[in-house]
C-alpha cells in the first residue's frame, strides 16, 4: 500500500511541475514579444493612412530601436543633370535593394544619428543596400542616394526619428518600449517586416520580429484584380468612370455658370 501511496504521490508531482511549466512559458514568452497594433491595415476607399503602435518589454538599462521594413524591389527613376546651363533629364538609373518601406525610431537619439552603430541601423544602414546603375564615383552614388531619400520622404516611405520611443519603468523592474508611425496612404499592399533591436552598452543583446500585414479590401481590391487578371475589363471600367466624372463635373460647373 506505501508504494502505490508513493507512486501516486510521483505521479501528481510529475504533473504538478508539468503544468507549472506550461503556465510560466507563455508569460516568459509574451513579455518577450514585440507588440504592433493593428497587426493588419485595410486599405479601403476612404483609406488616407493611419498611425500603427508598437510597444515591448525590455530589460531595465536597455534602449531599443524600431525598424519597419518592406521588401526590396528595383525601381527606375530619372536622372537629371546640367546640359548647356539647364536642368534636364539626362537618363535613367536603376535603383537596387531600396525598400518599399522604411521607418526607424529609437530611444536614444544617438541610436540614429551619428553613433557608432549608424550603419546598422538608420540611412547609414541603407546607404550599404542600395544601388544604382552605372559606373558612378562615390561622390555621384551619395549624391543620388540622398536624392533618392528625399524622394521617398516627400512621399512618406521613408522616414527616420531619433528619441521617437519613450521608456517606462515596468512594475517587474524591467522597462516599457511604446512608440508609434504614422503608415502612408501611398503605402502598398504588403507583409512588411517590424523589428525591435535592444541595445545595452553598444551591444546588441536581443532582437524581435513581428509582421504588419496591409491588405487592399473593398473597390480598390477589385480594380487591381481587374487591371492585373482581367486588363479588358479593366480599361472598360476606367473608360466609363473617365466618362462618368466628366459628365459629372460638367453638370456642376455649367449649373455654377448659369446662376452668375
Amino acid at each position: 500500500m506505501k508504494s502505490c501511496e508513493g507512486a501516486r504521490k510521483a505521479i501528481v508531482l510529475f504533473f504538478g511541475c508539468l503544468g507549472a511549466l506550461t503556465i510560466s512559458a507563455p508569460a516568459r514568452g509574451a513579455s518577450a514579444a514585440l507588440s504592433v497594433a493593428p497587426e493588419r491595415v485595410e486599405i479601403g476607399t476612404f483609406y488616407r493612412g493611419c498611425r500603427v503602435a508598437v510597444s515591448a518589454v525590455i530589460p531595465a538599462g536597455g534602449e531599443a530601436v524600431v525598424e519597419v521594413v518592406g521588401r526590396a524591389n528595383a525601381q527606375n527613376l530619372l536622372r537629371k543633370g546640367r546640359r548647356g546651363g539647364l536642368w534636364m533629364n539626362v537618363g535613367e538609373t536603376e535603383v537596387t535593394g531600396a525598400p518599399s518601406l522604411y521607418l526607424a525610431m529609437s530611444t536614444s537619439p544617438e541610436l540614429l544619428s551619428g553613433s557608432a552603430l549608424n550603419s546598422v541601423w538608420g540611412y547609414g544602414a541603407l546607404a550599404h543596400e542600395v544601388r544604382f546603375t552605372g559606373k558612378l564615383s562615390d561622390q555621384e552614388h551619395a549624391g543620388l542616394l540622398k536624392e533618392f531619400i528625399k524622394l521617398k520622404e516627400s512621399e512618406k516611405l521613408f522616414g527616420v526619428f531619433p528619441g521617437a520611443l519613450t521608456l517606462s519603468p515596468a512594475t517587474d523592474g524591467s522597462c516599457v518600449v511604446e512608440g508609434a508611425f504614422a503608415l502612408p496612404s501611398t503605402v502598398k499592399p504588403d507583409t512588411y517586416k517590424v523589428s525591435l533591436c535592444v541595445v545595452r552598452d553598444g551591444t546588441i543583446v536581443d532582437r524581435r520580429d513581428a509582421e504588419l500585414i496591409v491588405a487592399m479590401v473593398g473597390f480598390p481590391a477589385v480594380l487591381s484584380n481587374l487591371a492585373w487578371n482581367h486588363g479588358i475589363i479593366y480599361g472598360t471600367v476606367a473608360v466609363l468612370i473617365a466618362i462618368f466624372t466628366g459628365f459629372v463635373m460638367g453638370y456642376v460647373f455649367k449649373k455654377g455658370a448659369g446662376g452668375h
